[in-house]
């Protein structure tokens, strides 16, 4: 199935924190083009539940796996400790993501850092796309850079300020573990 119009109609997203569409908005136009399960696996995403049995997200995960042991790799080496029982397996491997994330772990500053990091997902999301511009694919993939646009967007002194303030008063009234995912 093709989704000329929805795709299309959707503003395009980059990294310079401009304003973009809410996931409200992001669901409202998909709810008139998917279908029940199309809208499930959406919706699912945008709450960070992890989707079983797509193609393209199961590419997206061990693209996921392999950012995380690299970095794990990296952090390992950095205090000499052994890493290889921790690494997760995943299929596929890009040189390309490696060289990015040390190109990345050269900034002295960990915002930064992070933002290379997340700048390495967007694009690969825009590369696994390929030439399918006007797929279901893509529209995961919109999520999926929707979700790091709009994360980016949140980030600023007032709501920073807010969650660790947040983050401290939970800690002390309870044992409940911190969700970094703001």
């Amino acid at each position: 199935m093709s989704y000329y119009s929805l795709v299309s109609s959707l503003p395009i997203l980059n990294l310079d924190f401009s304003e973009c569409m809410t996931k409200e908005e992001f669901i409202s136009s998909c709810s008139c083009h998917l279908n029940n399960k199309e809208m499930s696996i959406i919706i699912n995403l945008l709450n960070n539940k992890k989707i079983s049995k797509n193609k393209f997200l199961d590419k997206y995960y061990n693209l996921e796996t392999q950012i995380n042991n690299s970095i794990l790799k990296m952090r390992c080496q950095k205090y000499n400790t052994e890493s290889k029982q921790l690494i997760n397996q995943h299929e596929g491997y890009s040189g390309s993501i490696d060289n990015a994330l040390n190109k990345a772990y050269s900034l002295d500053n960990p915002l930064l850092i992070e933002m290379e990091i997340d700048k390495i997902f967007f694009n690969a999301l825009n590369d696994m796309v390929e030439n399918d511009f006007f797929s279901f694919s893509k529209i995961i993939s919109y999520a999926l850079q929707l979700k790091i646009v709009s994360r980016w967007n949140k980030m600023n002194d007032d709501n920073g300020y807010d969650y660790i303030e947040k983050v401290i008063l939970d800690k002390t009234n309870s044992n409940k573990v911190l969700d970094l995912n703001y």
